[in-house]
């Protein structure tokens, strides 16, 4: 997410009252304002231009024509309409903190920190001053005086969703997630659906396997955010339609977030992880895997890991939760996965050369796998994606016979299945 987009989302925070509060539908100053949220900052610079000649607030329509400017990284024009606005009305600090905002995202610093003190000088208890100065030294990397200044906000409005927002996003950078999950829920009842919160929050519960709590905060967020960060958003969701099994509503997150920025990096992954999920879509027909509140949190818990590689503590959550529900055939599937990829991790390159000489059965990933997977299909045996890994075990351990039956089984109990079509394929040549 771009500062300068940060900076945008703080300052509608503070201004978006009292810039356009002699605004009539339809005039120029209400066009200026919707050409901006559009993003269009060219035709909104054009119509505040127009809204100079009518509108009673002058100063506060240069600082807007400033903020345009600088989206459209004009910056000599943007620092320009900042200081103009400041000079036709001096002791208005917010036009201050404006420029501040501009000097910030120059990284100029001490500047912007002169342009804070000005505002301080004609207002001391305005909580958007000490907002600004917080995203100054957050921005500089001087965590905890960012800190001292959000609270010093909330000192003066304690309800200041934005400053509440800010804390616990530090925590969150921090990786302390209970503290800013406390932030963030006494932000909530103030925040007027403040996308920012929604997105931090959502992808604690994510990473905390409260899948049901992520989706809501993400969904919140996809309405409320009309910015950039979308793409990201759409893709921690299409994650969470993939660990339920909801593939067409994945695919459709995965090609929005494409079509908006089609440079994000996790795109590839997330397409995998999708591919991956259409193999267990029978298995996953309703959202929770189980009944038991725990066994369906250590069981999303597992998933996300997986999808980040962190191999290890996967298998340590799907280990706990088959020792609460040992007769759940979809637990062994992931299970059987998560060890597919141990042991494919384990032998590397190696693995993948045709003459090597490897009794890989007496690996214990590999004994653990298939065992899990022959205990899937033990207590499911239409379950496809069972098929499919223990299938893919055989493979690996040069036992191509055993593993064409295993996939031909998977693809005829899921048909609609193109990859094992084509891994089929592959391997007929291989055999």
């Amino acid at each position: 997410m771009s500062k300068i987009l940060l900076q945008s989302i703080f300052i509608s925070i503070i201004f978006s009252n009292a810039i356009w509060s002699q605004s009539l539908p339809g005039d120029p100053c209400e066009k200026s304002q919707q050409h901006a949220y559009n993003k269009d900052y060219k035709a909104a610079i054009k119509a505040a231009l127009e809204c100079l000649q009518t509108s009673s607030s002058p100063a506060n329509v240069y600082a807007n024509i400033g903020s345009y400017y600088e989206q459209l990284n004009d910056f000599d024009n943007a620092l320009a309409n900042f200081s103009k606005a400041i000079s036709m009305q001096p002791d208005n600090p917010e036009l201050h903190i404006m420029r501040a905002y501009f000097y910030a995202n120059r990284k100029q610093f001490s500047t912007a920190l002169d342009n804070i003190n000005n505002a301080l000088a004609l207002n001391k208890d305005l909580p958007s001053t000490y907002l600004a100065q917080g995203y100054i030294y957050k921005l500089s990397g001087n965590i905890v005086k960012a800190q001292t200044s959000y609270n010093e906000a909330l000192k003066y409005n304690p309800k200041f969703h934005a400053a509440e927002t800010a804390l616990g996003i530090i925590e969150y950078e921090k990786k302390n997630f209970p503290a800013a999950l406390q932030h963030f829920n006494r932000a909530e009842p103030n925040a007027y659906y403040f996308s920012r919160l929604y997105y931090y929050r959502g992808l604690i519960h994510k990473h905390n396997g409260d899948f049901d709590l992520a989706m809501k905060d993400f969904n919140t967020n996809l309405l409320a955010s009309s910015d950039e960060r979308n793409d990201s958003t759409l893709l921690h969701r299409a994650q969470l339609f993939a660990f339920q099994g909801k593939i067409d509503s994945a695919r459709m997150d995965w090609k929005k977030a494409a079509d908006v920025n089609p440079a994000n990096k996790n795109l590839d992954a997330v397409l995998v992880l999708i591919k991956r999920a259409e193999l267990k879509q029978n298995a996953l027909s309703k959202v929770s895997i189980s009944k038991n509140a725990n066994v369906d949190k250590l069981y999303n818990r597992a998933q996300q890991l997986l999808f980040e590689r962190r191999l290890d503590e996967a298998f340590l959550k799907i280990d706990s939760a088959i020792k609460v529900e040992p007769n759940n055939a979809s637990l062994y599937i992931l299970s059987g996965e998560i060890l597919y990829y141990l042991f494919e991790e384990q032998y590397g390159d190696e693995i993948e050369s045709e003459n090597a000489d490897l009794n890989i059965q007496e690996n214990d990933y590999w004994n653990l796998g298939v065992n899990d997977l022959n205990t899937s299909i033990e207590l499911d045996p239409k379950n496809a994606a069972a098929f499919y890994w223990r299938g893919a075990f055989y493979i690996k351990a040069k036992k191509y016979k055993k593993g064409k039956i295993d996939w031909e089984k998977s693809l005829l109990l899921n048909s609609s299945n193109e990859d094992i079509k084509t891994g089929l394929e592959a391997l007929k040549k291989r055999m």
